[in-house]
């Protein structure tokens, strides 16, 4: 579950950019000299805010501007600085190397203990994680940002009433100025139990702080359409879509509401936005296995041809099985190719991605078992060499080119079939 680091304010914004200059100059200047003769006035204002900032912005959580004249930075904090911009980039290893030299130049940094504790976690190291963070809300319990990194560590492990402490810990912090960053926090921790009324609470707590963050918007249209409330729902999505564009959790949230309401035109509007803005996404997975439910489940086997309404996708029950199947894979030379065209949990979706894009030849599909769960996967020709089979891709209608089509030959499916197909 993804946890709320939305950011709205124009002086956020302004100072995080301030702060990025202040970094690359750090980090050049510490790659040629000691950092402790970086004193200029400049460097001094520059280092003041990217430490306020970029702390924050780490923590997710913000904290209230002193009035006072900022110290200059040591080395230890330094150090802070540059390992969080290593991990901002997704340099877990090399973020934690500057934050074990800020750790040996100052122990009893709550920050550096903080960030540590972040590193950790994203490396899979939940006992050093947790030591961190307890250490940095020893050193410095009235730290909001403190609270809440380790809610959101405590979530993740599943310990689900103590990382809600830590959430309403930062969010009633006085020093916490945006605390809609800590009650939306608390509502996706809640959404895990699952407790949809306790989630919509903070959800509503976090939007009375800030009525324009995001996360709480499309949470709370979430909440609305699982307890049937269609059009409040709709009314919470367009709140969303006035500060923020659409995901693939979105629009496939839209196409669910609609399709609720009886609106089966937008709804379709909304699946075709989906499937070409986001081919590759979960929910477009779910679209196509929820659509060939839709179609199939609508149709029964000797009824023949129906066409479908022009706002509508169209569906072609067909008599008999216009699939090749198992042994027939096992069957076909080794060294020949094949194009996969799509895979899924859902065995009807094979007829309907067939009919959806009018697609003609031999065709197979097989299931597999991955982890827990059985897959289908849907194949397409047989071709002497890849070059063929690539340009039968070609050919193919964009969005399959775009989506999952994949050139295979038949020994590693044959293979595969051995290894993890369904006896």
């Amino acid at each position: 579950m993804k946890y709320s680091h939305d950011k709205t304010r124009f002086s956020d914004r302004f100072y995080y950019k301030l702060a990025l200059l202040a970094l690359l100059a750090a980090d050049k200047q510490h790659q040629v000299a000691n950092p402790d003769r970086f004193s200029t006035v400049t460097a001094r204002i520059l280092w003041a805010i990217a430490l306020v900032m970029l702390l924050n912005a780490c923590a997710q959580v913000n904290t209230k501007p002193s009035m006072r004249p900022q110290p200059e930075l040591t080395p230890a904090q330094i150090n802070v600085l540059l390992g969080l911009r290593h991990w901002r980039n997704h340099h877990p290893q090399l973020a934690l190397d500057r934050i074990n030299i800020a750790l040996e130049e100052n122990p009893q940094l709550a920050s550096a203990h903080n960030v540590a504790g972040m590193i950790y976690e994203r490396l899979g190291q939940a006992a050093l994680a947790e030591q961190h963070f307890k250490r940095a809300l020893a050193l410095d319990p009235n730290d909001p940002s403190g609270h809440n990194n380790y809610g959101k560590f405590l979530c993740n492990q599943g310990r689900l009433a103590q990382a809600e402490k830590q959430f309403l810990s930062a969010a009633d912090h006085p020093h916490n100025s945006s605390p809609d960053v800590a009650y939306t926090n608390a509502g996706l921790c809640a959404l895990r139990i699952p407790d949809l009324d306790r989630a919509a609470q903070y959800f509503t707590a976090a939007l009375n702080k800030n009525p324009i963050m995001p996360t709480a918007l499309f949470q709370t249209a979430r909440i609305s359409y699982e307890k049937g409330r269609y059009p409040q729902a709709r009314r919470n999505l367009q709140q969303y879509l006035q500060v923020a564009r659409h995901t693939p959790e979105t629009l496939w949230l839209a196409v669910q509401i609609e399709r609720a309401l009886g609106n089966a035109a937008l709804a379709q509007r909304y699946a075709q936005r989906l499937q070409n803005t986001f081919p590759h996404s979960k929910e477009t997975h779910a679209l196509f296995n929820s659509e060939a439910q839709l179609g199939y489940t609508r149709i029964s086997p000797d009824q023949g041809s129906v066409q479908a309404g022009p706002d509508e996708v169209q569906v072609i029950a067909t008599t008999g099985d216009p699939f090749k199947h198992t042994d027939w894979v096992r069957a076909q030379d080794p060294r020949d190719y094949t194009v996969q065209l799509f895979a899924s949990q859902n065995e009807l979706a094979m007829p309907y991605f067939r009919e959806k894009y009018n697609l003609s030849g031999e065709m197979a599909y097989f299931p597999v078992r991955r982890g827990n769960a059985t897959w289908y996967s849907l194949i397409w020709g047989r071709f002497d060499n890849r070059q063929e089979a690539e340009k039968a891709i070609s050919q193919l209608p964009a969005v399959i080119r775009e989506g999952a089509a994949q050139v295979r030959q038949f020994a590693g499916i044959q293979q595969e079939l051995e290894t993890q197909g369904m006896r």
